[in-house]
């Protein structure tokens, strides 16, 4: 199973009403609604994969709630979200089965070896970004659909 990397969210983190009297039912609707929007927006700000992998990042994208609508997540289930959300630093690569590669380099030189030196990645850190980017529009959506579950209870 590849590696998960994401971010969670509590709703007991934001200014809500007493969000653990509610029935587990209508936390996780308030909680999957919120947790949409953010994983939709970090969908957007996700980067490129590259030629061949284009897009691959963004797909694999995902959100769910968790201890029974207390706690939201949104993660991906691509192997390099890591690499891409938090950067990487320079450090030597092999080629595979130790065979002899050969490329050409950014100076345009040709490149022959059996080990390299990445140059490293720098961070982009989407999901936080969208966190942050969405954090006014999630506590809208979780207080309206709180309104809307307490209006089902009432009537």
């Amino acid at each position: 199973m590849p590696s998960r990397y994401g971010k969670h969210y509590e709703l007991t983190k934001l200014e809500m009403p007493d969000i653990e009297a509610l029935a587990p039912k209508m936390r996780r609707k308030c909680m999957y609604e919120a947790v949409k929007v953010v994983a939709l927006v970090a969908r957007t700000l996700a980067p490129q994969s590259g030629r061949k992998g284009k897009g691959r990042l963004s797909k694999s994208i995902s959100y769910k709630t968790l201890d029974a609508g207390l706690r939201g997540s949104v993660y991906s289930k691509a192997p390099h979200a890591h690499l891409v959300h938090d950067g990487t630093a320079p450090h030597p690569t092999f080629s595979p089965g130790g065979k002899m590669l050969q490329f050409k380099g950014r100076s345009g030189d040709l490149i022959r070896g059996k080990q390299f030196e990445h140059p490293g990645a720098r961070a982009q850190p989407f999901f936080t970004q969208a966190r942050d980017d969405t954090r006014d529009e999630v506590e809208q959506i979780m207080k309206q659909t709180m309104e809307e579950c307490l209006a089902e209870v009432v009537a």
